[in-house]
């Protein structure tokens, strides 16, 4: 998937773990962790293209996700918190989103030996301007602006808000519902590419299925949430 359906994948995975442990710091750094493997893989290709020589590498490795649970299991050993736990989880959510075990040579290394060479067509920022032209990303893009102004789906203490309860739970249920109606239509799109109304992302019809199913997902946890006892913050 692209760079703002994986921000949209790490603020909902964010708003479940608020809930779970009632630590709002658990939002930033879900959506940090969900990020991560892209901005480190995107940032080696850029700045060492003849030795990274593709999108996913380090970052989308299980070597890569091992180091951040093995992290985030002495951060909960010696601090008895589940911060690390949240980065190291969206780091492997991350991974099984862009569908890595299609991706052995990547995903297993260093056991089937380094990195392939899958240079990006046009360069660097065609690529970017691939994904930032992307339909399906401006709507993950807009849901994730839309809940961060309603202070993450509206829950009071993530900071001060202008928004009233009113106009907060108008834009939480419209997001829910833009989520819902693009998830179905990607949905659709990805099972039957060759008569659907055009494949969202450029990448395959295997993961226009995968950002429909993180949209029908993040419309089902906004209204699940709107309906949730607020838990007291600390």
């Amino acid at each position: 998937m692209y760079l703002f359906a994986h921000l949209f994948t790490g603020l909902i995975i964010g708003l479940g773990f608020f809930y779970l442990w009632n630590d709002r710091r658990l939002i930033p750094v879900c959506v940090a962790g969900s990020l991560f493997p892209d901005l480190l893989d995107k940032t080696l290709v850029f700045l060492i293209p003849g030795f990274f020589g593709s999108t996913r590498t380090i970052g989308h490795t299980l070597l890569f996700f091992a180091v951040t649970a093995l992290a985030a299991l002495i951060v909960w050993y010696r601090y008895r918190s589940v911060i690390g736990i949240a980065c190291a989880t969206t780091v492997l959510v991350h991974q099984l989103l862009d569908l890595m075990w299609t991706f052995p040579v990547t995903w297993f290394f260093p056991l089937n030996g380094m990195f392939p060479f899958v240079p990006v067509a046009g360069g660097y920022l065609q690529f970017l301007v691939t994904e930032l032209t992307n339909p399906s990303e401006w709507v993950f893009a807009i849901a994730s602006a839309l809940i961060i102004l309603c202070g993450c789906a509206g829950l009071p203490g993530i900071g001060p808000s202008s928004l009233s309860g009113r106009n907060t739970a108008i834009l939480q249920y419209g997001t829910a519902g833009l989520l819902g109606i693009t998830g179905a239509w990607l949905i659709m799109t990805g099972m039957d590419p060759v008569s659907g109304t055009g494949t969202a992302l450029s990448a395959g019809p295997d993961k226009t299925l995968v950002a429909g199913l993180v949209a029908v997902t993040g419309a089902g946890v906004l209204f699940l949430v709107s309906g949730l006892k607020r838990p007291a913050f600390r």
